[in-house]
């Protein structure tokens, strides 16, 4: 955990020592300051789901400590991201509905009641106009 610390603290050894007191207080004196100092001197950067593994870390437990720079255990980079994108969209999604946009309905969306793409809807309906037309003009060259 120290080397994590000393990649991402502005005060590293401040920040390196407080973590000790509070996880390793029986660490005290030259064996604590020779540890900082070799932790500082080479600093090793692990990867996310690397140092979950380390520590042990669940997707619970992370997401209850609101952890987001360390993986989880029981959880893929993947999953992780899906997760992430689901949750932006649900927000992005109350924040247009805060603001006072409504959502589609099926009746604004016919193609899909149809079953069909956009595309062939709005295709289809040019060549009923079409057809109508034709028969308009056939109706009045008639009469």
């Amino acid at each position: 955990m120290l080397h994590h610390i000393a990649h991402r603290a502005k005060a590293q050894a401040e920040s390196m020592t407080s973590w000790l007191d509070l996880r390793a207080p029986w660490l005290c004196g030259e064996q604590r300051q020779a540890l900082i100092a070799k932790v500082m001197a080479n600093p090793i950067r692990y990867k996310a789901d690397t140092l979950a593994r380390k520590i042990g870390l669940t997707a619970e437990r992370r997401a209850h400590l609101r952890i987001t720079t360390i993986g989880a255990t029981d959880e893929t980079a993947e999953q992780r991201k899906a997760k992430r994108r689901a949750k932006d969209i649900e927000r992005k999604r109350e924040k247009r509905f805060a603001a006072g946009c409504k959502p589609r309905s099926a009746a604004s969306m016919p193609w899909v009641a149809e079953g069909i793409s956009r595309a062939t809807y709005f295709r289809r309906q040019k060549e009923k106009e079409q057809e109508e037309a034709q028969t308009r003009e056939t109706r009045t060259a008639a009469a």
